[in-house]
This record gives structure tokens, sequence and C-alpha cells, in this order.
């Protein structure tokens, strides 16, 4: 699970220095756009607090391994799947800038209604 938040970053740092990734097919189980942008939403909100909460490495992969598995649980995923549709993603720069935006929005949409 400590691996998917390093896989999201260098997805994303590789296709933004990158031009000319080849696209990859959608594997047989994609999840789909708006499915996978909620799972990693959720991923980024509990990210965000553990890393706030708990300043030790250890404990952190820990808690993040567990809460990574009850998001994967409750969005009826495998990490796997989650893997395979991120990493098809991730090749195309228009879909994943699209992902991308649509969380952030969601969580500024979450930080002002929290600041209310």
């Amino acid at each position: 699970m400590k691996n998917i938040v390093f896989l999201c970053f260098s997805f994303i740092l590789l296709v933004a220095c990158h031009n000319g990734i080849q696209k990859s097919d959608a594997p047989d189980d994609l999840i789909e756009e708006r499915k996978i942008t909620e799972i990693m939403r959720d991923m980024m909100l509990i990210e965000g607090h553990i890393s706030i909460t708990y300043k030790q490495m250890n404990k952190y992969f820990k808690i993040m391994d567990s809460s990574s598995a009850k998001v994967f649980k409750e969005h009826k995923v495998t990490e796997d799947q989650f893997t395979r549709s991120f990493e098809y993603y991730a090749t195309d720069q228009e879909k994943i800038k699209r992902i991308y935006s649509k969380i952030l929005d969601e969580l500024t949409f979450l930080k002002v209604q929290l600041e209310e």
C-alpha cells in the first residue's frame, strides 16, 4: 500500500515531464474514471491525516497500509485492480489531469465547508 502513494506521484511526475509516453490498453477490469477519482480522493484525505498525525515512518506506513486496504474494500476494488487502472489513466495526460482537477476541486470544496 505504501507504494501506491509513491506510484501515484511517480506517474504524475513522469507524465508531466514526458509527452511521448505510449498509451497503454485499458485493462479488462478498468475502474471507471468517476470511481477511480473517488478512490484517489479518499486516499489523499487519509494520507493527509496520517502524515500530520503520525511522524514516525513505521507507524505512518503501517496505518496507511491498513487504511488503504479499507478504502479499496469500501469501493469494492483490489489493490492490483487500482494499480492497473491508475497506470492506464496515468499514460493519458488529459485523463489524469482531469482526474486530479476533479480531486482538487472536491478537496477545495471540503476545505471551504470546514472553514465555515
